[in-house]
């Protein structure tokens, strides 16, 4: 069985507030390890995370396609901490494409847990593609829990704000 777990200085990297010139460089070093270790992560226990983190790696570098990196951070979202969630819809938002925009659209229809909803939406919101905003609004409007519509709307009230 492949090991699943993650060198523990790409992880550290991947996880930085901001990539510089000098953390890009040193991911590319680890080229190979990072990579490989990724996607071995994506079969392991921690599936969610190393959605999150392949995705800012997306971000850092470019090395995978933004279409494998929407699909991770869509199942991220359902990821059973919430932690994760929070984590996958803010990346989602930093590789925003058409494709989240419909990703996040559908799973939306199909969900029915009020924090993977408020995830979706806070992904929606920080994506800048045409609609997105309309999106969002169908998401608002399928939600039955009046705490849940308040996150939501929060997530509204901030975008507007911007």
């Amino acid at each position: 069985m492949p090991d699943t777990t993650l060198d523990p200085r790409v992880r550290r990297l991947l996880l930085a507030e901001h990539f510089d010139d000098r953390s890009r460089q040193r991911l590319r070093d680890l080229g190979d390890v990072a990579l490989e270790g990724l996607r071995a992560c994506a079969h392991g226990p921690d599936r969610g995370e190393a959605a999150v983190l392949k995705a800012r790696a997306i971000v850092a570098l470019g090395d995978w396609p933004a279409e494998q990196a929407v699909d991770a951070l869509a199942d991220a979202i359902g990821d059973r901490r919430v932690e994760t969630r929070m984590r996958a819809a803010t990346a989602l938002g930093e590789v925003a494409t058409d494709r989240a925009v419909s990703v996040l659209a559908d799973r939306a229809e199909r969900c029915d847990d009020g924090a993977e909803l408020a995830a979706i939406a806070r992904s929606l919101a920080r994506i800048d593609r045409p609609g997105a905003a309309e999106a969002l609004g169908r998401v608002r409007a399928s939600i039955s829990t009046d705490d849940v519509r308040r996150q939501v709307d929060l997530v509204l009230d901030e975008r507007s704000a911007d």
